[in-house]
């Protein structure tokens, strides 16, 4: 009995050269080249590795702030809607530009090039602000051993593609409570002439679940 075997890219690329050679055969060809195509297995490094998450989070809980002004220390609760397994937590800090008038090129060289340098502070602007966050007031997870502390966000969490990742059973009606604090002025001095609002528009702090 024959096995079945897969195409290789090196069958692939034979069959390429064959019919490049031939313009009849360019069309007799197709369908065998698109099948495959369509057969080729991963890479071997796909094969080798294991994905970076094992399967998507069932549930989501988020803390958004909105309008937040700079050193100004806002606070959210989170009450926690099934017995849930918090798999990770990932940031986005929204900012926002404003101009007088219609800004010309040089002003959006200006734009872009301060965006660019701010991604040095994290993706998804992550520190342009620091967090910190408890249970119900009782168990405080980010401390420096004797009281909790405040850190930025680019240092505790994901942006979205890679999650930070967290161990925490929590059961129904329990409370994540989330502290966010605008810290633009870390980046951007508050003389320096820029187009960013001191304002954040939108902070959201997502923890990642399942249901337990």
């Amino acid at each position: 009995m024959t096995g079945i075997t897969q195409p290789s890219l090196l069958e692939i690329r034979s069959l390429l050269t064959q019919m490049l050679g031939n313009a009849r055969d360019q069309v007799a060809m197709l369908p065998n080249l698109s099948a495959q195509v369509r057969a080729l297995p991963p890479p071997n490094a796909e094969l080798l590795s294991s994905p970076r998450f094992d399967r998507a989070a069932l549930q989501t809980y988020v803390a958004n702030f909105f309008r937040m002004p700079e050193d100004l220390e806002q606070g959210q609760q989170i009450r926690i809607s099934f017995d849930s397994w918090i798999r990770g937590v990932s940031i986005c800090v929204l900012p926002a530009l404003e101009f007088e008038q219609a800004p010309d090129a040089a002003t959006w060289e200006n734009a872009t090039a301060l965006r660019a340098l701010l991604c040095h502070y994290g993706t998804l602007w992550r520190g342009l602000v620091d967090v910190r966050w408890r249970i119900e007031d009782d168990q405080g997870f980010i401390s420096d051993g004797i009281a909790a502390v405040t850190a930025p966000a680019s240092q505790l969490a994901g942006d979205g593609e890679f999650s930070a990742p967290l161990d925490w059973r929590l059961n129904r009606e329990q409370q994540i409570n989330v502290t966010c604090i605008n810290r633009l002025e870390r980046v951007v001095d508050p003389e320096c002439p820029t187009y960013f609002q001191r304002t954040l528009p939108w902070v959201a702090v997502a923890f990642w679940a399942e249901r337990v």
